[in-house]
């Protein structure tokens, strides 16, 4: 089995588990593993641009994810990227020479797009820019992760203390980058890991954050859905007999705990320095901070 579950009761039991030196993490969760935290626990680990009715375009409320062409779903994941980075330039905001080679004023820039159709997209130089974009709030068909567990404890909670959903639980996913490794290397060469200067994104430097990138989408689509847990576990199963993978402890764990902890879990957090200050630093952070702390603590 590719993907072991632990359920954990409290939020003591979470944070235990999160531990680095957790013997789960085989002594080696930072950099060895990455993590994500999602505050209900029955969503799969699905990129933003694929998540169902997601909107793509911000001109035409009925282009909605997912597309069943893949081309037409790769125009409209560029379409998403050049109303955000236009809006941006408009309004004064500066963005990194990266982001400025999206499109011409006729559309497309001539490096873009055979993307759509030959399987390429998204080109490799605009990666940063995606980055950049989801981490704003844009969907693309990168997913985000952490290498630090409990920098994504903390996202999963929070999300789940604003937007309470009752009998839920909250999952934090953690993921064996050598397994990764191990496929690009030996096989596919599929997945991609995306970072950004830290001078471009403070906020994204400060929570160790990555992103990943599964090149085989545009190749395999719509008949492989895009749901990263899904993927490793049929790739663990299929190659756990062969040289490639070696190691059969499963890449993927999920730990989840009672959603009814996220309050307690924001608390013990807080004792390490894990905040929305301190991990977005901004006054609107901080002062939503402050108020967190006036309440609870």
């Amino acid at each position: 089995m590719a993907i072991i579950t632990i359920q954990c009761k409290s939020a003591n039991d979470i944070i235990d588990c999160l531990d680095p030196e957790n013997f789960i993490w085989r002594e080696k969760a930072e950099k060895h593993w990455i993590f994500r935290g999602q505050k209900n626990a029955r969503w799969k680990l699905t990129p933003p641009a694929f998540r169902p009715n997601t909107q793509l375009d911000y001109h035409q409320r009925t282009k909605k994810a997912p597309l069943s062409n893949i081309e037409d779903q790769n125009r409209l994941e560029h379409r998403a990227l050049n109303q955000f980075f236009r809006m941006a330039r408009e309004v004064g905001e500066e963005a990194p020479e990266y982001c400025l080679t999206l499109s011409t004023q006729n559309g497309p820039c001539k490096e873009v797009a055979p993307t759509f159709r030959n399987g390429a997209w998204p080109p490799a130089f605009l990666m940063p820019a995606m980055a950049m974009a989801q981490h704003s709030g844009i969907p693309t068909r990168l997913l985000s992760f952490t290498y630090k567990p409990l920098y994504a404890l903390f996202f999963a909670a929070m999300d789940a203390f604003r937007d309470p959903e009752p009998k839920t639980q909250i999952a934090v996913w953690g993921i064996d980058i050598d397994f990764l490794y191990t496929v690009n290397k030996r096989i596919y060469n599929r997945f991609e890991f995306v970072t950004l200067p830290g001078k471009d994104d403070r906020h994204l430097d400060n929570q160790y954050g990555v992103f990943v990138l599964d090149r085989s989408l545009n190749q395999y689509w719509p008949r492989l859905r895009p749901d990263y847990d899904q993927i490793l576990s049929d790739l663990h199963e299929q190659h756990n007999d062969s040289p490639m993978y070696e190691d059969s402890i499963p890449p993927v764990y999920k730990l989840i705990v009672p959603v009814k902890e996220a309050c307690e879990i924001l608390i013990q957090l807080a004792e390490k320095d894990v905040t929305g200050a301190h991990l977005k630093p901004s006054y609107p952070e901080i002062a939503a901070w402050l108020k967190f702390k006036r309440q609870f603590l």
